[in-house]
């Protein structure tokens, strides 16, 4: 892997170095620094974390793309989820959030012209409320079941 993709990579995905030096292999920033600037050979470790972080958010982008799709053609809006810097986000989790936000942002892009698509600022409180009203569990599936539902209440909202 050359320097520069890995750069690109890492700002592909919404991270910042300090965060991918510590979450991505646990090693100081000035490390992960090193790679980027090309003083350092690139562990083989990274590059393939990095690239399994990738397929990751294919993963990502082929259920998001389902979903939508399929509200679209059944003539539901979609929420799509975005996680802000103000959510309450664990540390363990903060890797999966930026991957997940990546995809999203790149599906807004994708159906740009989409006017069924609305983006959902997660509220931790107010999904977890949908949880215990509608028994269910967390998960990606609910997660945008709720989604959803807060862009369906948008739409209602605009008809008024």
């Amino acid at each position: 892997m050359r320097t520069i993709e890995l750069e690109a990579m890492r700002l592909g995905l919404g991270l910042s170095q300090a965060e991918c030096a510590k979450h991505i292999i646990g090693v100081s920033r000035r490390s992960w620094q090193y790679w980027e600037q090309g003083e350092r050979k690139i562990p083989k470790e990274v590059e393939d974390r990095m690239f399994f972080l990738f397929s990751l958010r294919d993963e990502k982008i082929e259920f998001l793309k389902k979903h939508i799709l399929n509200n679209i053609q059944n003539g539901q809006k979609t929420g799509l989820i975005f996680y802000s810097s103000k959510n309450k986000i664990p540390e363990d989790h903060l890797i999966i959030t930026k991957v997940w936000n990546s995809a999203v942002i790149l599906l807004l892009n994708l159906f740009k012209n989409e006017k069924s698509l609305e983006i959902i600022k997660f509220d931790d409180e107010l999904f977890l409320q949908y949880l215990d009203e509608n028994k269910k569990l967390d998960n990606e599936e609910s997660r945008c079941e709720w989604a959803d539902s807060i862009a369906q209440s948008i739409k209602r909202l605009e008809k008024l």
